[in-house]
């Protein structure tokens, strides 16, 4: 396993770097990795464990219960048990995840939105993927959907590929506010901490300031027919 202590040293510098107060940021933390068949080597060769550790001190930091909540996603998605101190440790192996079937990205991104749109805490989604999605208009609406909410993804794109379609997400139209930022790592396993911590904290801050004159949304429904009730209590995270 890597050297978690020195991670966290390493991200504690990120965030004072970024001018983040922590205490005034706690927010749920999950990670959303691809598992489609492309993502073979990566899994084969630990580097989606190694990934996954070097996620997890965001959490630590971030998240008063320090919780990683853990999504994967091809065609389908699963969420698994969330990742902690305890379990951190041969946590892919353990769990028997492995690559299989297409890139799609609107399904764990549903699922994100149904559970977390009523949270009292703003939510931060680590999604990473080295493919294109096969849904993308299901996905820009559930971007738009969520930006209604305090919920903010940072996609990571890794490898060789173009991410044309996560460039677009990143300045899509339509949107509540910006909800989402996108970064490209050719190899994140060549990545330092210092790095991969600052880019992942590159307009969370600014998300998270955001403040708006809306006091209240519609009850809406998300293309399956999963309501995404708005909550009737005081206002959460200035969007309400």
């Amino acid at each position: 396993m890597i050297n978690l202590e020195k991670s966290v040293i390493n991200l504690e510098k990120s965030i004072q770097k970024a001018g983040i107060d922590l205490e005034k940021r706690k927010c749920n933390v999950v990670f959303c990795i691809d598992n489609s068949g492309s993502m073979y080597e990566l899994y084969r060769n630990k580097i989606v464990q190694k990934v996954t550790e070097r996620i997890f001190p965001v959490a630590m930091k971030f998240d008063d219960d320090q919780r990683l909540e853990f999504y994967t996603f091809d065609h389908e998605y699963k969420k698994y048990p969330d990742v902690t101190i305890n379990n951190l440790d041969n946590y892919i192996d353990n769990n028997r995840i492995k690559d299989s079937g297409g890139t799609e990205y609107a399904n764990p991104m549903r699922q994100i939105l149904i559970e977390k749109s009523n949270d009292l805490l703003p939510t931060m989604v680590i999604f990473i993927t080295d493919g294109d999605s096969s849904d993308k208009i299901e996905t820009e609406k559930l971007i738009i959907e969520a930006s209604k909410y305090p919920i903010f993804f940072k996609f990571i794109g890794i490898g060789g590929a173009r991410f044309d379609f996560l460039e677009k997400l990143d300045d899509l139209d339509g949107r509540y506010v910006d909800n989402a930022n996108f970064i490209k790592i050719n190899n994140i396993d060549s990545v330092s901490d210092e790095e991969l911590y600052d880019m992942i904290l590159v307009e969370f801050d600014d998300w998270y300031k955001i403040k708006t004159k809306s006091s209240q949304y519609q009850e809406t429904s998300i293309s399956d027919g999963s309501e995404v009730r708005k909550p009737k209590r005081k206002k959460i995270f200035g969007l309400f």
